[in-house]
């Protein structure tokens, strides 16, 4: 008897593309696009946003650049990572509610364009070498 779960297992590893498209959106002017694998660890994406920001974003600090550091380390994270959003809170001493905010809150910001956020994961994510794509709408 063949055991039919490992077959699905294997062709579903090899028929895994090496780049996927991991978000894309609308904004007001343009569209938005990261694209990568989902190969990063919590630390990496952690040192890239300290690095590229110059905050340490793991307290319980509420000033504005620590919390738009923390907002885009969740996303990123949510889409980068293979964690769970328990371990990825755990990692910044924080809930898996507030990861999965953090991470609709700057989807939200990327919508409208928030040129701040934009920028910050622009900066990270040429750091990570993972392509983030931004097309002009035509009308």
């Amino acid at each position: 008897m063949i055991n039919t779960s490992l077959i699905y297992k294997t062709s579903y590893r090899l028929a895994k593309k090496p780049t996927t498209v991991l978000f894309e959106t609308e904004g007001v002017k343009n569209s938005y696009k990261i694209i990568g694998q989902r190969k990063n660890n919590l630390k990496r994406v952690e040192m890239a946003i300290i690095k590229m920001t110059g905050v340490k974003f793991n307290g319980d600090s509420r000033k504005m650049d620590h919390v738009n550091a923390r907002r885009v380390y969740c996303f990123l994270c949510e889409k980068l990572c293979m964690s769970s959003l328990t371990d990825i809170g755990k990692s910044i001493n924080k809930s898996h509610s507030l990861v999965l905010f953090q991470d609709s809150k700057c989807a939200e910001l990327i919508q409208i364009e928030d040129k701040k956020t934009i920028q910050t994961l622009i900066d990270v994510c040429h750091f990570l070498s993972i392509e983030f794509r931004i097309t002009p709408k035509t009308k």
